[in-house]
């Protein structure tokens, strides 16, 4: 591999990047995102247990049963976030009324 083929890499490297960079900055100052991955992340908890000890964890992910899992999961979180937002507008109350 020559000089010039490692600045081509790092040239397209670059251009990737700066390509990237509007849509990076949104995605950073962006609170839905970064909700987003902690739920990903609290979802993923499961099967990192099981891959510490011992098991497949992405073949578990894979699995039906694994993607019922997760499917579970990310309702209750979404379930439960939606309450707590309704319970700090103090919207829950109305919300409890409503259900009944």
């Amino acid at each position: 591999m020559g000089e010039d083929a490692v600045t081509d890499i790092v040239d397209r490297s670059i251009g990737i990047y700066q390509s990237d960079l509007s849509s990076c900055f949104r995605r950073t100052i962006n609170p839905f995102w970064w909700i987003a991955k902690l739920v990903t992340w609290i979802v993923s908890l499961p099967f990192k247990l099981l891959g510490t000890i011992g098991f497949n964890q992405k073949k578990a992910e894979e699995s039906l049963l694994g993607k019922i899992i997760k499917g579970l999961l990310y309702l209750i979180m979404v379930f439960a976030s939606l309450l707590t937002i309704l319970d700090l507008l103090g919207l829950l109350d109305g919300f409890k009324k409503i259900s009944k």
